[in-house]
C-alpha cells in the first residue's frame, strides 16, 4: 500500500475519539429440531435468551418446514450477517434455508438436495466472498462415495465442486464431514468420516482458490505406549483415537488447525501449505463420541460425553494444550453440539436427544459456569428440554434438538469503524508491523492511489507492512467521517496530511474507503487516495 494510506489511518487517530464496539448478548437462540416420532413436521424453534427477559428460556415461536423424518443435523455454527441460516436434514439429504431477518419470526426460503451431482451435504463455512463452502458426503440419490467440496451461493445454487477421490486411497472412505478454511495460506482442511457407516480416518488438504485436492493424510494411529495420557477404561476402540475425525478449527495464526475425533483423540495439523502437511496426536479425552468443539480465543472447549462434561484447554502453545477448567452436568446429560455467543460470553450445549443448557465462559480465565436461570418454567434444575407435549405450532409431542445457533445482535458499525481506525493507527505509530494488516478485510482490498488501481490480497498487504513499509514523521487528519451505507458496509471519507522522513513539508491527500463487516469483525475492502487538487 502507498504511504498515504498509513498517513490516513494514523491521522484519523488524531481527531477521532476512542469509540469501542460494545459486545452485546444475542437476543435469541435458534434450534433445529426433529419430530420425536417422525410423524409430524421437523421445525426451527426460537428461544428467548435475553438476560432478564420475562420470557427468558421460553420457546417463543416455531416454524415447521413441511417435511417429516429429515433427521435434523448440522446448521451453520454461527449466523452470518445476512441472517440466512442453512440447516441440513441429513437423513433426507435435504438442506433448508431460513430467513432470520425478523429474529423472532423465522421464514422458510426453500431447500435443496443435490448440487452439481453431489449429495447429502453436511457442514457449511462462509467464505470471504459471501458464498458458502460445504462438505457433501456422496454423489447422486444413493449417496455414492466419494463425496466432495462444493461452493454455493447464499441462494443455495451450485458454483463449483471438486471430487474427494484420492489416488492411492480407498475412495469409499472419502466422505467429507467438516472443514476449516484458511484464506491466509489459500487452503482448506476437511475431515473424512462416514455418517452412515464406521469409516473415517483421513484429512484432506485443498487449495481454496480453485478447490484442487492437494493431499490426503491418514491420521496417525495411537497406542497405549505413545507417551500421552489415555483416559477411560482401556479397550481397543479407546486406543483407536485416530478414527472418525470431526470438527477442525483454525487457530488465530491462520496456519494451524486443531481437531478432535469421535474416538476422542486430539490432533494438531501444521505445515498445511507445504507438500507434506504434518499431523500430530496431542492427547486423548475420556471415552467415546467427543463431538462439536468451540474455539473461543485461545481456549478450546471440548464436549466429553462419557464424563458428562465440557473441558477447556489453553491452546496458546498449540503443541502443548493444557487443561485449565471443566464443568460437569448431571449423569443423564451427554453433551454433543455447541455454539458460541461471543458477545454474551456464553455457549449453548445440547445432547442431540432432548436437553440443552447455557454455559457462561469467562474470556479472561477460561472458566465455565452453568447458567442456573436458563430453565423450564417451574423446573427444579437448570436446562431446557424438548421432551414436551406442545409447541407454538401445535401439540406434536417431543422433539430432538441438534444444530443450534445464536441470533446476531444489532451491531454498532460506526463505533466499530472508529475503533478499527484507532487500533490500526496505534499499530502504525508504534511500528507493530504484524498487527497492521489486521485492519483489512481477509478477502483483500481494492486500492486506488492517484488514479492507479490495484487489487491486493491480505497476504500481500501483510507482507508489505512487515517488509518495506516505513512510518511517517508527521501527519494530521482533516475531517474524517463515517457513514453506514448498508447492513454490512461503512463509508469513510476525509483528507489527511502526510510527511515522510527527509521531506520539508507535509502533503495533503483526499481519502475514501469502504469497510465491510464480516462475522464479528470489520475490515477495509476499498481505498482511494488522491493528491488534494
Amino acid at each position: 500500500m502507498e504511504k498515504c494510506l498509513a498517513a490516513l489511518v494514523m491521522a484519523a487517530l488524531a481527531t477521532v475519539p476512542a469509540v469501542h464496539a460494545q459486545q452485546v448478548s444475542a437476543p435469541y437462540l435458534y434450534v433445529w429440531a426433529g419430530d420425536g416420532d417422525k410423524q409430524e413436521s421437523d421445525f426451527l424453534a426460537v428461544l428467548d435468551v435475553r438476560p432478564g427477559s420475562p420470557t427468558y428460556a421460553r420457546v417463543l415461536s416455531t416454524l415447521p418446514v413441511g417435511a417429516t423424518g429429515t433427521t435434523p443435523h448440522h446448521t451453520e455454527h454461527q449466523l452470518e450477517i445476512d441472517r440466512v441460516l442453512f440447516a441440513n436434514g441429513f437423513g433426507a439429504g435435504r438442506t433448508f434455508r431460513f430467513d432470520l431477518g425478523a429474529p423472532a419470526e423465522p421464514r422458510l426460503l426453500g431447500s435443496f438436495t443435490e448440487l452439481g451431482g453431489y449429495s447429502f451435504p453436511h457442514s457449511f463455512v462462509r467464505l470471504a466472498n459471501g458464498n458458502l463452502l460445504a462438505t457433501f458426503q456422496g454423489r447422486g440419490p444413493g449417496n455414492t462415495p466419494p463425496g466432495g467440496l462444493v461452493e454455493l451461493d447464499r441462494e443455495g445454487r451450485f458454483i463449483r465442486g471438486t471430487n474427494a477421490r484420492a489416488p492411492g486411497f480407498d475412495s469409499t472412505q472419502m466422505r467429507p464431514y467438516s472443514l476449516a478454511v484458511l484464506p491466509a495460506i489459500d487452503r482448506v482442511v476437511s475431515t473424512s468420516t462416514d455418517m452412515t457407516d464406521e469409516f473415517g480416518a483421513h484429512l484432506q488438504i485443498w487449495r481454496l482458490s480453485d478447490l484442487a485436492l492437494l493431499s490426503t493424510v491418514e491420521l496417525p494411529a495411537t497406542t497405549a505406549g505413545d507417551g500421552h495420557a489415555h483416559e477411560g477404561v482401556p479397550n481397543r476402540r479407546n486406543e483407536d483415537h485416530h478414527l472418525f475425525p470431526g470438527e477442525p478449527r483454525t487457530l488465530a495464526d491462520g496456519r494451524t488447525v486443531l481437531l478432535a475425533t469421535f474416538t476422542c483423540g486430539f490432533y494438531r495439523v501444521t505445515d498445511i501449505d507445504s507438500p507434506t502437511p504434518r499431523v500430530e496426536f496431542l492427547r486423548a479425552f475420556a471415552g467415546m463420541n467427543c463431538a462439536v468443539p468451540i474455539l473461543a480465543g485461545s481456549y478450546w472447549i471440548q464436549t466429553v460425553p462419557d464424563e458428562h462434561a465440557l473441558l477447556v484447554l489453553d491452546v496458546r502453545e498449540s503443541a502443548h494444550p493444557r487443561e485449565i477448567s471443566r464443568v460437569t452436568f448431571d449423569s443423564t446429560f451427554t453433551p454433543h453440539w455447541m455454539a458460541y455467543d461471543e458477545g454474551g460470553s456464553r455457549l449453548v450445549v445440547n445432547d442431540g436427544r432432548a436437553r440443552m443448557f447455557l454455559v457462561a465462559v469467562n474470556q479472561q480465565t477460561g472458566r465455565l459456569a452453568i447458567d442456573s436461570t436458563f430453565r423450564d418454567s417451574g423446573a427444579a434444575v437448570p436446562g431446557v428440554t424438548f421432551d414436551r407435549a406442545g409447541w407454538p405450532h401445535g401439540a406434536t409431542g417431543p422433539a430432538v434438538p441438534h444444530g443450534s445457533v445464536f441470533a446476531r445482535p444489532e451491531r454498532d458499525l460506526l463505533g466499530e469503524a472508529a475503533d478499527l481506525y484507532q487500533r490500526y493507527g496505534a499499530a502504525l505509530r508504534e511500528g507493530r508491523r504484524a498487527d497492521i494488516a489486521t485492519a483489512y478485510d481477509r478477502a483483500g482490498a481494492r486500492i486506488i492511489f492517484n488514479g492507479v488501481p490495484r487489487q491486493a490480497s491480505w497476504v500481500e498487504l501483510d507482507a508489505r507492512y512487515r517488509g518495506p513499509w516505513r512510518p511517517p514523521t508527521q501527519f494530521r487528519w482533516d475531517s474524517l467521517a463515517f457513514q453506514v451505507i448498508g447492513p454490512s458496509h461503512v463509508l469513510v471519507t476525509g483528507g489527511f496530511w502526510w510527511q515522510s522522513a527527509g521531506e520539508a513539508d507535509s502533503t495533503r491527500y483526499q481519502y475514501t474507503a469502504v469497510l465491510a463487516a464480516s462475522d464479528s469483525t470489520l475490515g477495509i475492502t476499498f481505498e482511494q487516495e488522491t493528491l488534494w487538487p
